[in-house]
């Protein structure tokens, strides 16, 4: 069915016209069952499991768009119809991570339209862990399918980026990811803890994609910038849970509040902090009581 009314007489409407339930019903079913026998397959006792996993991917295929020669992964087709970061390079991994390689590659070459002239990945104004998921989806795929000639396409955007990250850094008084305030997520203004686990991910993910190109000077200077900025929020950290018991909060500037949202990205979907970190055991008591 059509998205918006089709023209009298087009060829598009005659064959909508001509179209019959049982022979689309046939081809859907084919077309389907085609995508699901070349990923990976689930197979436990639990029928309901094994449904969930097909309908979860295949809910996630149809929330592609397809413009022109690009393909935009949205989250879903109702009140999320539309292209966040966060969420396109979760689902990249997962196509990743169940056999569909190039389907990742293919929503993956969208990242970059969405990079600004700063260098910064902006999916949504304010969000600022775009930076950090669109590197580390970048590094991910990299490292999953060893396709070099993808990892070349992405390097300029991932050498942009890092220059935008060095800048804004720079620039900041606590020497993280800039302070922001989105009404949403952890919905608490100030430098967003998650959006700083996240940056780390991707400058980790853009240290690999340097090293995997040969790029030695890269390496090295994306290895100083990561080892300064992950002592810097580490001691933010240590002052800002000696107040808190060892809970990790939403923010870093010393303000009360706000949601459980980016501060539970300590170990995923890289590992930021040490598992054994007591801030890791206080952050979850905290969260799970």
């Amino acid at each position: 069915m059509p998205y918006v009314p089709m023209t009298p007489g087009s060829a598009d409407l005659a064959t909508l016209e001509a179209a019959r339930l049982d022979d689309y019903l046939a081809r859907t079913e084919r077309f389907w069952e085609a995508v699901l026998s070349r990923g990976m397959r689930l197979e436990v006792p639990e029928s309901k499991v094994v449904e969930t996993f097909k309908t979860s991917l295949v809910n996630d295929l149809l929330a592609r768009d397809k413009i022109g020669d690009l393909y935009i992964q949205t989250v879903n087709k109702f009140q999320y119809h539309r292209f966040y970061y966060r969420d396109a390079a979760d689902i990249t991994r997962m196509y990743d991570l169940t056999g569909y390689a190039d389907i990742a590659r293919q929503v993956l070459d969208f990242f970059g339209e969405r990079q600004q002239p700063d260098g910064n990945f902006v999916s949504q104004p304010g969000q600022l862990d775009g930076w950090g998921e669109a590197l580390y989806a970048y590094g991910l795929h990299y490292r999953i399918t060893g396709d070099r000639d993808f990892a070349e396409r992405v390097y300029p955007s991932v050498k942009k980026a890092f220059g935008w990250l060095q800048k804004v850094r720079a620039s900041d008084p606590l020497h993280l990811i800039p302070a922001t305030t989105i009404g949403d997520n952890e919905d608490v203004p100030g430098h967003l803890t998650g959006h700083n686990f996240l940056g780390l991910a991707g400058l980790k993910n853009a240290i690999l994609l340097a090293k995997a190109l040969g790029n030695s000077s890269d390496v090295a200077a994306f290895t100083r910038e990561f080892e300064d900025y992950r002592t810097t929020l580490l001691t933010i950290l240590r002052k800002a849970t000696a107040t808190t018991g060892g809970y990790i909060p939403p923010a870093l500037d010393g303000q009360t509040g706000g949601q459980d949202w980016g501060n539970l990205l300590a170990l995923t979907p890289e590992p930021i902090l040490d598992p054994e970190d007591p801030m890791i055991a206080a952050t979850l008591k905290h969260t799970q009581a």
